[in-house]
């Protein structure tokens, strides 16, 4: 019996040293990624089985919760930088090993924030490294090859820059293992000077060399350059030597911010080159350029002198008035001349050949710095590789000794603890096995029960996950529908001198929304409110944009008055019926309409509820006019009340505001962020931004309403038109 208990023991003993490294793993999966050198790889993004996504941590590893039990059948993973190359599963431990190798390319796409379209042209570099910048295609797409000491894995910080001037307000976020940088573009502005500054220390930089317009002109002792004449920021601004990593525009003294970096440099600064004689001329590489230039320069000018000497002479010969001397002398200059054409082609020739030697002897001095720089990368990555085999060996020889050392402590104390209790555990053992067994059919069956239950709950949900994508995708195709009754931005554009929308759903499907027509001369343009928002709203702007179109492109009505008295006759008689049966009185819209006369610069409103407010170019003051307090299809009002119309004289460079009550509801601020932004600051915010240009006003009022809402959601749908005539 000893010897049996004894067995029973050490199984026991074993299994509770190792049990734990495979059982406990329930639905999570163990994931890490891992370069081709076994070098954990962080930030990578992992999708599993389409669902599931997640990204890796610093130390290349990341756990995910399944739902289910079930082993993963799909995986992605991305990186920029990196290609994936493939993953391993361990059933038993649930552990997943992705295989991603460096390449070295960071890829991303340069987009406008405004209308998020693809910005081709333009060059991205990433700084304080050597790497040669990327230039975007039309699809807005760049790549840059690091240099091999470069790790994929550091921290990028982008410059973007095209013709010289470009915002450094823009964005950068990782998406689907690509760089997306947002860029703010700015405008072109007059550059009348330069001032050139180290990026890295912030001093200025003299004797350096700008080139602008084709144009060279060289700085002061301070770093600045007076141009001979006005540029615009939309030239290009490139520092002879030097890589421009950003470029700051100051309004008041117009001139150029420029900040560079120390550009990409040749290995050496100077060449042998062995001429066809054996002679062995020391060059500069730097000088080389610039003086087989102007050597060039003088071959050609020369060349060309004497064929328009040897022409002329040619012309004298040709001629009868010469005597014998004249010929013979003239013929003896020809000859000369022809020699001299010789030997200027001769030396022309020696120059090519000297040229090409040059470029072949600095591109192959290139070529072996860069062979020993690999070498020395491979031979420190060997080394690095090398300690940490090293390292792992000897914490396994560490643990493998003292598991030994445990386990046999464990089976001493066991064999002396059996051999003086063996009859007493044998019947206390067989107690515990019985009861075990017991207690494995009693989980066995609420094993059962809950597989049953967990089957059910798999059923509902994937039912719910079909109905919910059949609902939102049938939202989306509604908002497609609604975004094509917007107008055409084209015939906005034609008709102001420049303007902006905002225009904001709260949800997929808005309520609000913005119509636009023309009608002989007459700009007509409104801004409206429907009830609700999401899809009901969303009916509402289909009905409200079906009226407007009959009413003054079909009935020839362009008076705003009489617009919103007929739309107002022709909603109340689309929803009667739907009020008779559901006793909904209320629904309707709010709206504000402008007509502008171009030709005689007037401008009629009339508003349902929607005020006008419009700011002179004169005098910068703010005016405001109340709408009608009616609203469109309501039947709450019993008073019968007729809408008012307001003329206006406008001149060139006035602005015209109109908005839903959206913005001016929208709920945040102090209080717990349950005060409203209301129409006192809504018209002090106009007052402020209304002498900037109109993208900037646009700028302004989404960076207010964001400052206002916080993290509280968006209250209702918004849309403001800024117009300026």
């Amino acid at each position: 019996m000893g010897l049996k208990a004894f067995k029973i023991f050490t199984y026991l003993a074993l299994v509770t040293l190792f049990a734990p490294a495979v059982l406990g793993q329930g639905n999570k999966l163990f994931v890490t990624a891992l370069d081709e050198n076994k070098q954990p790889v962080p930030k990578v993004e992992v999708v599993v089985d389409s669902f599931y996504a997640a990204v890796t941590k610093p130390d290349g590893k990341l756990i995910i919760s399944m739902k289910t039990t079930d082993d993963p059948r799909h995986l992605q993973a991305v990186k920029n930088g990196y290609d994936f190359e493939g993953w391993k599963y361990d059933t038993t431990s649930r552990e997943i090993v992705i295989n991603m190798k460096i390449t070295g390319v960071i890829k991303g796409v340069v987009k406008s924030k405004k209308g998020n379209l693809p910005i081709p042209n333009v060059d991205v570099l990433l700084v304080n490294t050597e790497a040669r910048p990327g230039r975007t295609n039309e699809k807005g797409e760049f790549a840059i090859q690091l240099p091999p000491n470069i790790s994929p894995n550091l921290p990028k910080k982008y410059a973007v820059y095209s013709f010289g001037l470009q915002s450094s307000d823009f964005e950068v976020y990782e998406r689907d293992g690509k760089s997306v940088i947002a860029l703010q573009q700015i405008p072109a502005r007059p550059v009348v000077a330069v001032k050139i500054l180290d990026n890295g220390t912030g001093r200025p930089l003299a004797g350096k060399v700008l080139i602008a317009d084709n144009k060279r002109n060289e700085s002061n002792e301070d770093g600045f350059i007076k141009l001979p004449y006005a540029l615009t920021t939309k030239y290009e601004y490139r520092v002879d030597g030097y890589d421009v990593v950003n470029l700051t525009y100051d309004k008041e003294q117009q001139f150029l911010l420029v900040r560079v970096q120390q550009g990409l440099r040749n290995e050496s600064d100077t060449v042998v080159v062995t001429t066809r004689t054996g002679e062995k001329l020391i060059i500069k590489v730097d000088e080389f350029e610039s003086l087989m230039t102007a050597r060039n320069e003088e071959l050609s000018s020369e060349r060309t002198r004497l064929q328009k000497e040897a022409e002329d002479i040619k012309k004298k010969l040709e001629g009868e008035n010469i005597t014998e001397a004249q010929r013979q002398a003239l013929l003896e200059r020809l000859n000369r001349i022809t020699s001299d054409l010789t030997k200027n082609k001769t030396t022309s020739d020696s120059l090519s050949r000297l040229q090409a030697k040059v470029v072949e002897e600095v591109n192959n001095k290139l070529k072996l710095a860069q062979t020993q720089r690999d070498l020395d990368q491979k031979e420190k990555q060997a080394l690095a590789l090398k300690q940490k085999a090293q390292q792992a060996e000897n914490q396994r020889n560490t643990l493998v000794f003292a598991s030994v050392a445990i386990i046999l402590l464990l089976l001493v104390i066991a064999f002396f603890i059996f051999n003086r209790r063996n009859r007493k555990q044998n019947k206390l053992l067989g107690e515990k096995v019985t009861e075990i067994n017991r207690k494995n059919e009693m989980l066995e069956e609420s094993k059962n029960i809950l597989d049953r239950k967990n089957a059910q709950l798999k059923n509902q949900q994937q039912e719910l996950e079909r109905q919910h994508t059949k609902i939102t995708d049938s939202i989306r195709y509604a908002l497609t529908i609604q975004e094509s009754i917007l107008p055409a931005q084209e015939l906005i554009d034609q008709t102001f001198q420049d303007y902006f929308i905002l225009y904001k759903p709260k949800d997929i499907v808005a309520g609000d929304f913005y119509w636009f027509a023309q009608k002989g001369g007459n700009s007509i343009i409104s801004a409206i409110d429907c009830t609700g928002h999401g899809v009901p709203g969303g009916f509402m702007t289909m009905i409200g944009n079906t009226l407007l179109n009959q009413i003054v492109k079909e009935d020839n009505i362009t008076d705003p008055k009489e617009i919103l008295t007929q739309l107002n006759v022709k909603v109340k008689e689309t929803l009667k019926e739907q009020v008779k049966d559901e006793g909904r009185d209320g629904d309707g819209m709010d709206l504000g309409l402008i007509n502008f006369d171009m030709d005689n610069s007037l401008a009629t409103f009339c508003g349902a509820k929607t005020p006008l407010f419009y700011v002179k170019s004169k005098d910068q003051e703010l005016a405001y006019i109340k709408g009608t307090n009616i609203s469109i299809g309501s039947t709450l009002s019993r008073k019968k009340k007729e809408f008012s119309s307001h003329v206006i004289n406008f001149e060139k460079g006035d602005i015209f505001y109109l908005a839903s009550d959206g913005f001016q509801d929208q709920l945040g601020g102090p209080n717990n962020g349950k005060q409203k932004f209301l129409k006192k600051k809504f018209i002090a915010l106009i007052e402020t931004v209304s002498s900037l240009p109109m993208e900037e006003q646009a700028q302004k009022f989404e960076d207010a309403l964001a400052e206002w809402q916080g993290d509280s959601d968006q209250t209702d749908d918004i849309v403001i038109l800024g117009l300026k005539v």
